[in-house]
């Protein structure tokens, strides 16, 4: 691991990154359409240990990620993306005060390689009385990630993190029973995580790394207490055009002559 990385360039603010104007949303989900303690249907659950439950389930119209397992990770049903923007509502268990995300992205699940934002927020302190909250410095951290998965047991063999960049920046939330607001854009070497229109990430991924150019997008929780739910999502990137494909060669079909003003029989 990196012992010095390289600090955010800024915090708080807006992005700095140029988004192209061709940008429509290719996936958007509420979690409003889905049966009480189901997993939604437009999301892949990547097992990463031998238990059965996919450890996560929506409830309430909430997509929850349950605590069990943090190391799974949830996929929206995505082309491979290289850059897009995210936006989602995110929020933590209030009492416990504790929030980490791991938000992946250019992630090519056969090969186990991506880059990770690690985002940790909460509050500390009594938190039945806000006036004694402390709100403690947030963490942003990029990460490279690669890992090895034993498909037959289903179980992450090893994985290796690589930290390229870290920003801490001042606290600022005091309410987390609401869902927090953040923002993902990533165009290029430039990546921006946003939470509550306040800049917590603003990243330049180094020259030289060896990651794919392009891939999913994905989340995993740490082991913390409490739930982390999900309550929207929606992902915005240039749309990607489909090869041509011929499905059915030409051909030629002939038809029978009439006769006396009859069809005679093939």
């Amino acid at each position: 691991m990196n012992k010095n990385p390289k600090k955010a360039s800024r915090q708080g603010g807006k992005s700095d990154i140029q988004r192209p104007k061709g940008y429509r949303t290719l996936f958007a989900d509420d979690f409003s359409a889905y049966q009480e303690n189901s997993y939604p249907d437009s999301w892949i659950c990547e097992a990463t240990c031998e238990l059965p439950y996919k450890q996560g389930f929506v409830s309430e119209g909430v997509f929850h990620i349950a605590p069990i397992s943090p190391t799974n990770r949830h996929i929206p049903r995505t082309p491979d993306l290289a850059n897009f923007k995210m936006q989602a509502e995110i929020s933590g268990n209030l009492f416990f005060g504790e929030c980490i995300i791991n938000i992946y992205f250019r992630y090519q699940t056969e090969q186990q390689k991506g880059l990770m934002l690690r985002y940790h927020w909460g509050i500390t302190g009594n938190k039945t009385n806000y006036s004694q909250i402390e709100i403690p410095e947030y963490t942003c951290e990029l990460l490279q990630f690669s890992g090895k998965t034993d498909w037959e047991r289903r179980q992450l063999s090893h994985e290796h993190f690589h930290l390229l960049a870290r920003n801490v920046c001042k606290g600022f939330v005091k309410n987390l029973a609401r869902p927090q607001k953040f923002i993902l854009e990533v165009h290029g070497p430039e990546l921006c995580l946003t939470h509550d229109r306040k800049v917590v990430g603003n990243f330049h991924i180094p020259d030289g790394v060896n990651l794919p150019g392009k891939g999913m997008i994905a989340f995993s929780r740490e082991d913390m207490q409490g739930d982390l739910t999900l309550s929207k999502i929606r992902i915005s990137a240039e749309p990607t055009p489909l090869p041509e494909k011929i499905l059915r060669p030409e051909s030629k079909t002939e038809f029978p002559r009439a006769l006396n003003g009859m069809i005679s029989p093939f």
